[in-house]
């Protein structure tokens, strides 16, 4: 990949001093000057992304290989806490996260339990038990029938 970069960074050197040069030699219109400082941020940008690119690639103390510790999973139990599955060494551990503060709930064989599965559905949903519960409500209150 950098073989292919080296190329644009020397057409690059080599052209900057010539439309420096250029600058100073004629009188340059609004619309050049225009062009001008577009470019002149275009390369510094791309020289900018270039060099981020390089560090990420580059960087000392970064692996290059996968990591060690794979999310299977995961719930949100609140605000801030979730509930999560995570996959090291052929091992599933869930573990609680909260804001500070990681604690272990399970160490389970990997595969043994799959938490991508559907949870069974409640025996009364919400829609049936408020039904239930207005219909009982309406029949210990007679004085709600009138309205």
């Amino acid at each position: 990949m950098t073989a292919r970069i080296l190329p644009f960074l020397a057409l690059t050197g080599l052209l900057l001093p010539g439309i420096a040069g250029a600058a100073d030699n004629a009188a340059i219109s609004p619309a050049g000057s225009a062009i001008q400082m577009t470019f002149g941020l275009v390369m510094v940008l791309s020289v900018i992304l270039l060099l981020a690119w390089l560090f990420k690639r580059f960087a000392p103390g970064v692996s290059q290989g996968g990591s060690v510790a794979r999310i299977v999973g995961g719930v949100s139990v609140g605000n801030r806490e979730r509930v999560l599955v995570v996959e090291v060494a052929d091992r599933w551990l869930v573990i609680g996260v909260a804001p500070g503060q990681i604690t272990g709930i399970a160490n389970l064989d990997a595969g043994k339990t799959d938490p991508s599965r559907q949870s069974t559905p409640a025996p009364y949903p919400f829609a049936q038990w408020l039904s239930r519960s207005l219909q009982r409500q309406r029949a210990d209150n007679p004085a709600t029938l009138e309205k």
